[in-house]
C-alpha cells in the first residue's frame, strides 16, 4: 500500500469521516448517517472470509476489495468503502466480483460451513442484508475516467440484444465532478471537504493555499486530520511539519506566506536560468511573478498582517 493509500485509509478509519463520503455518495446528505449507529466490520465478521472446514478456521478472502467495511446497525445495512488515489480501469469489474464474495460467503442465517455448503442450504426465504460499495476517489492528476459501466467494456458483438442484459455501475465518488458549491452543500464533515476541494487545486499552489490552507471555513478542526488531509495534498512533506507550521496554535497564514513565498523565490530562480537559455520566452509570466514577488517583499516590510498580505495578493 502506498503512503497515499495508507494516509487515505488513516482519514477514513475515523467513523464519522466514512459516514460523511458515504452519506455524500449514496444519499447526496453528508449527515444522514448517524455514525453511533455503524461500527467497522472486518472481513471475517462481515463472513467475507473462506471458511476452512478441515480445521475450523476462517482464511482471509484475497479477492476482497474494499479497505473498509461498516455494519449500519439499525438499516441492516452493511457499506464497502473503497479508497482510491489513482483511475482503476478494472474497477466495475473487481466490484461485482466484491458483491458476489460478499453475497457467496453467505450472509444469511445457516450456520458456519464452507461458502459450498451453506449455498446448498440457502432458503427461498431467506433474506441477505443489504450491500452499499462506494468508491472514494481522490486522485490529484484529473477526473475518474474509467468506463461507467461493465457493459461499456464488452466486446462488440452480432449476437441479439438480450432481454435482461446483464450490467453493473459501481458509486464513484469524484470531487472533480463536482463544483466546489456543490461540494460544500453536501454537508460533508469539515476535514473530508477539505480533502475533497484541496485534489481539485492540488496542481495551483496559490489557489490550494487560498481555497484549503488559509481557508477561515477550516479552522479550529481535528489537528491530526487536517495534518493528514495537508500531508496527502503535499503541502508538507511530514505530518509533524504540517502540524508546526500551521497548527501549532492555529494555523498560521504568515508561515504558509513565506512558504509560498520560497517557492516563488526557486521558481524565478528556475525562470531566470531557463530565460538565460532561450531569452525572451515566456518574457510576461515570468515578469508577473516578478511583480508579485516584489510585492510580496514590500507588503512583508511594510509590516502587513498575514491576512492583509493575502487579500492584496489573491483578491
Amino acid at each position: 500500500m502506498g503512503v497515499k493509500d495508507q494516509l487515505l485509509k488513516r482519514l477514513f478509519m475515523v467513523k464519522e469521516a466514512s459516514c460523511s463520503l458515504i452519506g455524500a455518495a449514496n444519499y447526496g446528505d453528508g449527515s444522514v448517517i448517524d455514525p453511533e449507529s455503524v461500527r467497522f466490520s472486518n472481513p471475517e465478521h462481515i463472513s467475507l472470509g473462506i471458511d476452512d472446514a478441515k480445521n475450523g478456521k476462517r482464511k482471509k478472502n484475497k479477492s476482497v476489495t474494499c479497505d473498509l467495511w461498516l455494519e449500519h446497525e439499525k438499516w441492516n445495512v452493511d457499506y464497502g468503502l473503497e479508497l482510491q488515489s489513482y483511475v482503476d480501469y478494472s474497477m466495475s469489474f473487481r466490484l461485482l466480483n466484491e458483491y458476489g464474495t460478499v453475497f457467496t460467503q453467505a450472509k444469511h442465517t445457516q450456520p458456519d460451513g464452507t461458502a459450498d455448503e451453506k449455498l446448498s442450504k440457502f432458503g427461498k426465504n431467506e433474506k441477505l442484508r443489504k450491500s452499499l460499495i462506494t468508491v472514494g476517489f481522490f486522485g490529484t492528476e484529473g477526473p475518474w475516467d474509467a468506463k461507467e459501466k461493465l457493459s461499456d467494456y464488452w466486446h462488440e458483438t452480432d449476437a441479439p440484444e438480450e432481454k435482461n442484459p446483464l450490467d453493473f455501475t459501481p458509486t464513484v465518488f469524484d470531487p472533480w465532478q463536482k463544483s466546489d458549491e456543490e461540494l460544500m452543500n453536501l454537508n460533508m464533515m469539515r476535514e473530508v471537504e477539505m480533502l475533497c476541494i484541496g485534489v481539485r487545486y492540488s496542481h495551483d499552489k496559490k489557489a490550494l493555499y487560498e481555497k484549503v490552507v488559509t481557508n477561515p471555513r477550516y479552522d479550529n478542526l481535528n489537528e491530526d486530520l487536517v495534518a493528514i488531509v495537508l500531508h496527502y495534498l503535499n503541502v508538507c512533506d511530514n505530518e509533524d511539519r504540517v502540524k508546526a507550521v500551521y497548527l501549532k496554535g492555529g494555523r498560521s497564514m504568515c508561515k504558509a506566506a513565506e512558504e509560498l513565498h520560497e517557492d516563488w523565490k526557486e521558481e524565478g530562480r528556475t525562470e531566470g536560468r531557463a530565460e538565460g537559455r532561450a531569452e525572451g520566452r515566456a518574457e510576461g509570466r515570468t515578469e508577473e511573478r516578478k511583480d508579485m514577488r516584489d510585492k510580496f517583499s514590500s507588503l512583508m516590510s511594510a509590516g502587513k498582517s498575514s491576512e492583509e498580505i493575502f487579500a492584496a495578493l489573491f483578491k
